[in-house]
């Protein structure tokens, strides 16, 4: 995971003002603790726990919407096909957290990857270790530019 690929995922935090969640099972863990980290520093995400539903939500999403999809093996899209939902001009941004550098689909906008072994018992720890260290970049991004809520100054 490189610093620039992390602040380039906040400023899009910051820039977008719909903002969607989410991963399969172990990684929506991460997903939820991003939305809860985000709301208490006054930043509204959405989430859901459905993978239908998830896939709903990114397959109507518009350009003015971000999507963040936490996946530790990268595979979240390899079970439902999106491509021609995103054949549209109106696509939302699309990232993805994962702990593998292999290649997305072409209409994820950005991949944040960091080093993994891939084994079960790190899974979800290393997501949600990734999800706070978003939410912290978030922060400090809020505060030097001034724009941190009132309750956190």
């Amino acid at each position: 995971m490189t610093k620039k690929m992390l602040s380039a995922l906040v400023d899009d935090l910051r820039v977008y003002q719909k903002v969607f969640v989410c991963g399969m099972l172990k990684a929506q863990a991460a997903a939820v603790n991003l939305q809860v980290d985000l709301l208490m520093q006054g930043k509204l995400v959405h989430t859901s726990v459905s993978y239908a539903e998830q896939l709903g939500h990114i397959a109507a999403a518009a350009h003015d919407e971000m999507v963040v999809v936490f996946s530790y093996t990268g595979s979240y899209f390899d079970a439902y096909d999106l491509s021609d939902s995103f054949a549209r001009l109106d696509r939302p941004r699309v990232w993805m957290v994962t702990g593998t550098k292999r290649p997305q689909p072409e209409f994820v906008y950005g991949c944040l990857s960091f080093k993994s072994s891939h084994s079960q018992l790190a899974h979800p720890f290393q997501l949600e270790m990734i999800a706070a260290l978003i939410a912290q970049e978030y922060a400090r991004a809020m505060e030097r530019t001034n724009d941190l809520p009132e309750h956190l100054r």
